[in-house]
């Protein structure tokens, strides 16, 4: 009959540990963990919210000019700042106009073709994971217009500065097929005559 009474209340705390893991003591944390109720990682993750860590690295969903990319982008927290992949952006969105020789990165972006370089040395650049994650101020003034990163619903949404290889190819067929005039490319004019 004990042994019934222990596995129940054993079952409340690890459901309330579920479902409301800041309202438990870490004295009952760890008494889950002897008892083998929940793995070394569990115990991890729940020690960390138990003591307001953040963990260090969480994938996010990722838009890019409005249209959903990826489901796991990475995104580094250290020191209170936030670190955005760019080799992962570049893969996301179809870019290829870059290399990465003697751990430097190099890409060439948009139509003013402008030139970047990334280094392990530059103070805002982390090199991990075959990626280069980059302080978000510093990430935003290479690559964005906008940027708005949502850490409670684990989303990052982005307007990049310069065209992707989709608009790019786009905006050449359109010259080539006449859509646009190549000797005023630069301008766009819509006209329309109501018909019957």
């Amino acid at each position: 009959m004990k042994l019934k009474s222990i596995i129940c209340l054993l079952a409340t705390i690890f459901y309330s540990l579920l479902t409301y893991s800041a309202e438990f003591t870490l004295e009952e944390l760890k008494d889950l963990k002897n008892l083998n109720m929940i793995t070394d990682e569990e115990y991890q993750i729940f020690l960390n919210e138990l003591e307001g860590v953040q963990e260090r690295e969480n994938f996010f969903n990722l838009k890019v000019n409005g249209a959903k990319v990826n489901d796991v982008y990475p995104v580094i927290f250290q020191d209170n700042k936030i670190y955005l992949p760019v080799v992962s952006l570049f893969n996301s969105i179809g870019f290829k106009d870059y290399k990465i020789q003697s751990e430097v990165l190099e890409a060439t972006v948009g139509t003013d073709v402008r030139k970047i370089t990334l280094k392990p040395s530059d103070s805002y650049v982390l090199v991990e994971k075959n990626d280069f994650f980059v302080e978000s101020e510093k990430f935003k003034e290479l690559f964005l217009r906008d940027l708005y990163i949502d850490q409670e619903n684990s989303s990052a949404s982005m307007r990049l500065n310069f065209e992707t290889s989709a608009e790019i190819e786009a905006y050449l067929a359109n010259i080539k097929d006449g859509l646009i005039d190549a000797e005023n490319a630069g301008e766009l004019m819509f006209t329309s005559e109501r018909t019957l």
